[in-house]
């Protein structure tokens, strides 16, 4: 893993695979990081004749954090009445900074979750610089479509017990990945407590998770 500076800000990335080959890059969802994609999943991609790119978002990970305006309101943020630190164009901008500094003219994009929405306003401002979009179990916000569950919106502002220190974390971690993970592919426990652990470790910053929400 390497840090660049894109888009003006400095950005965590790792790049596997040969440059010659058609370079796809994978954004990731609200406040997790590059390490939360699967190895084997990023080898068989490669396997497959792609150089893929993964990176930390802004305000997560290793990349650039955006501490100074604190910790958003998301009530007043939701009413359109706070300057946020940062938008969804941005995130998609910060994309098209790493396609800059690594010399990459077009590539193919995948997102997830929140990185669908970014990788869709991409492909709205920047869509010259693309091959193809894939916006994975994620939304366009267009009226109509279905909400999120309340068990799993419920994951996005819940609060580790201030008294469970490192554990609690680390458990209420576990219980929203198997809320919003796939029943088609359970993980027990001990596989959810160990990314828990392990994106904990590597950084733990839910500041930046916040401010990432608000600009969803």
């Amino acid at each position: 893993m390497s840090q660049i500076k894109a888009n003006g800000i400095d950005i965590e990335y790792e790049e596997k695979g040969g440059r010659r080959d058609d370079t796809l890059i994978l954004v990731r969802g609200l406040g997790t990081q590059l390490i939360d994609w699967p190895s084997s999943f990023v080898d068989s991609l490669v396997a497959g004749g792609f150089h893929v790119v993964c990176f930390d978002n802004r305000d997560v990970g290793l990349s650039q954090k955006f501490d100074g305006p604190g910790v958003p309101d998301l009530g007043v943020v939701m009413n359109g009445d706070e300057q946020l630190s940062y938008t969804l164009q941005d995130m998609a901008d910060d994309v098209v900074g790493i396609m800059d500094t690594l010399e990459i003219d077009k590539a193919h994009v995948l997102g997830i979750s929140m990185g669908g929405m970014i990788v869709q306003v991409l492909a709205a401002t920047h869509g010259e610089r693309l091959h193809s979009m894939m916006s994975v179990m994620s939304s366009s916000s267009r009226p109509g479509l279905p909400a999120a569950s309340p068990e799993a919106m419920a994951t996005l502002s819940a609060q580790p017990d201030p008294d469970g220190g490192d554990d609690g974390k680390d458990q209420l971690t576990a219980e929203g990945l198997e809320i919003c993970g796939s029943p088609g592919y359970p993980q027990s426990l001990d596989e959810r407590l160990a990314i828990a652990r392990r994106r904990r470790e590597r950084n733990y910053n839910p500041a930046g998770v916040a401010r990432q929400f608000a600009a969803v």
